[in-house]
């Protein structure tokens, strides 16, 4: 089965109970249309598309990670920008809707993030962000502190 996407050029994909229906749903980054696209799911193999946040002009996003960063219960996205050198925060309302992007971690100039995971690297009950760095061959690490 294929699925229309509001977005060209998907890149990235990952999977989570968006809408705490304990349903898998699947959000999916597309760097052409600087979006990424929600698809929830009906339980039966199938998905219904949701809705698309952008994630600013020129942001070619390529990678995410999922987490609860906040720690309301419900699953946020960090979205790796390579194209605006920075990492996104969506938090999850809970409902499958998410805030818009509005918590921006740069990670320098020609950084172009490639990749991002989640841990709680200093054990402090807070998510962590780690981010890959092709155009500057470094990894970033953000430290949670639980909002």
């Amino acid at each position: 089965k294929n699925y229309a996407l509001n977005a060209s050029r998907p890149v990235f994909i990952v999977a989570g109970d968006f809408n705490h229906d304990n349903l898998v749903d699947i959000i999916v980054a597309s760097n052409s249309t600087y979006s990424i696209d929600i698809l929830l799911g009906n339980g039966d193999g199938t998905l219904r598309y949701y809705r698309a946040y952008s994630t600013g002009y020129d942001s070619s996003p390529v990678a995410m990670a999922v987490g609860d960063f906040n720690q309301d219960n419900s699953l946020d996205i960090a979205v790796a920008n390579s194209g605006t050198d920075n990492v996104g925060i969506f938090l999850g309302i809970g409902d499958g809707t998410f805030t818009k992007q509005y918590t921006t971690y740069s990670t320098s100039l020609n950084s172009n993030p490639s990749s991002i995971i989640t841990g709680d690297l200093d054990n402090d009950n807070h998510l962590d962000l780690l981010v890959t760095n092709s155009g500057t061959g470094s990894i970033g690490i953000f430290f949670g502190n639980g909002n």
